[in-house]
């Protein structure tokens, strides 16, 4: 079963099945479930949901992280990895 990660979150798991996903973790998770275990599924889809249930975001509100992302309220998209100084 393939994940597909979307651009909004409803909570915390949706949080974490972005940062596995994009250290592919969790394909080395259904590799190791398939292959390894011999499970028909990791069981991330569950757990994703479990967390989302347990941990909602504010007012179970919907953030879509790809529109603040393009808003540019954090500034242009390239890195800047400069101390930050008192003015």
């Amino acid at each position: 079963m393939k994940t597909k990660i979307k651009s909004k979150s409803r909570g915390f798991g949706d949080t974490i099945a972005r940062f596995t996903h994009f250290f592919m973790l969790d394909k080395f998770a259904m590799w190791f479930a398939t292959k390894i275990l011999k499970k028909e599924d990791c069981g991330c889809e569950r757990r994703r949901d479990k967390l989302n249930n347990l941990l909602p975001y504010k007012n179970n509100k919907v953030y879509d992280t790809k529109a603040l992302y393009d808003s540019g309220l954090f500034g242009d998209s390239q890195r800047d990895d400069t101390p930050h100084s008192e003015s």
